[in-house]
């Protein structure tokens, strides 16, 4: 009975190592997954229409092998394709930042990583038409409105252009007496005259 006990004694140890190695050689085996690579980069918004002088700010998403979406719009570099369109920001902060010029036309913004790119379609147009809201609001003496101008474009597209557009009254004594410090420059303090109306700079 010693003489048996002694062998299982000493066969655990052996059968531990035996288990370590086996063990050791399967992690050994096992390869690291690759690390997942920048397939496509997409442009949001793709295309846009813009008033002269006015901006938009594009982000650059980037997809990888691994079904993720990443945001690299601090990451890319930003280029247009005719900045006498419109011009793209690439400073820190502000990048993807996009500005059109007086110019009417089309230009293509392209982002770059890596050998990848994307683009979006940026439009410099004068609208067909714009719209105010409210529409004949009433408001007491001595008090302010909100207005806010929406500019519909050729492609059905819309910009919000309130601090875009110059704002004028039909009626300068309804505004001044509803509004005392009124200011002709202040774009957005809009008074309640009811044939308030915003008038684009002539390009």
């Amino acid at each position: 009975m010693k003489r048996v006990s002694g062998v299982r004694n000493t066969a655990i140890p052996f059968v531990l190592l035996m288990l370590i190695s086996i063990v050791g050689c399967g992690v050994d085996d096992l390869e690291a997954p690759p690390p997942a690579a920048l397939v496509s980069i997409i442009v949001t918004p793709d295309t846009v229409t813009l008033v002269p002088e006015s901006s938009v700010q594009l982000t650059a998403f980037g997809i990888y092998t691994d079904g993720r979406k990443r945001d690299l719009t601090s990451f890319v570099t930003w280029t247009s394709s005719d900045t006498g369109i419109a011009t793209v920001s690439n400073m820190p902060g502000s990048k993807g930042r996009t500005t059109a010029t007086f110019k009417i036309g089309f230009t293509i913004i392209k982002v770059t990583l890596d050998n990848i790119s994307g683009t979006a379609e940026v439009a410099t147009a004068i609208p067909q038409s714009i719209a105010v809201e409210p529409v004949d609001p009433v408001i007491a003496p001595e008090t302010m409105i909100q207005f806010t101008a929406t500019a519909t474009f050729w492609d059905r597209s819309e910009q919000n252009v309130t601090n875009h557009v110059i704002w004028d009254s039909s009626d300068q004594e309804v505004q001044r007496s509803a509004q005392p410090d009124w200011q002709p420059q202040r774009p957005r303090a809009l008074l309640p005259s009811r044939q308030c109306f915003p008038v684009l700079p002539l390009i």
